[in-house]
């Protein structure tokens, strides 16, 4: 490894640490790519503890994401949409909720704790089940 490459893996490394201060992740506890766009409104509850997102997932502002949700893409064959989801704007979701393969996640979402989301949510949705589906309307 040359110096270069060095001095880009530390500024990265950095870069990630003052992210994860930001956020007030805590980075022992949780799988966040340091390339992933997080929003600056972005509310992490409890310190991120247990969440992992795929470094495909692309975030909306404002969003709530509660202790240990998986939001993740799924490769070719084992769903109808490979890839990472999108989650739009001032989406909630609840602990343990598992978002995974390249669907949306319509604007002003409320996913349940323990929910499954494997389609495409409709914009102001609550939605909650193994697998998830919509219960109602925010």
């Amino acid at each position: 490894m040359s110096w270069l490459e060095l001095g880009k893996d530390l500024y990265n490394c950095i870069k990630c640490l003052r992210r994860n201060k930001y956020f007030g992740i805590n980075p022992a506890f949780s799988d966040i790519p340091c390339t992933l766009k997080i929003p600056r409104s972005t509310k992490f509850m409890h310190k991120g503890i247990g969440v992992i997102i795929a470094k495909a997932t692309k975030l909306g502002n404002n969003i709530q994401i509660y202790q240990h949700v998986t939001i993740g893409g799924k490769s070719q064959g084992e769903t109808k949409k490979p890839g990472g989801p999108v989650i739009g704007n001032g989406v909630i979701i609840y602990s343990y909720a598992c978002v995974l393969g390249g669907i949306t996640i319509g604007d002003n979402c409320i996913i349940g704790a323990y929910s499954l989301v494997l389609d495409d949510i409709p914009p102001n949705s609550k939605v909650y089940g193994i697998p998830a589906s919509v219960k109602g309307s925010v």
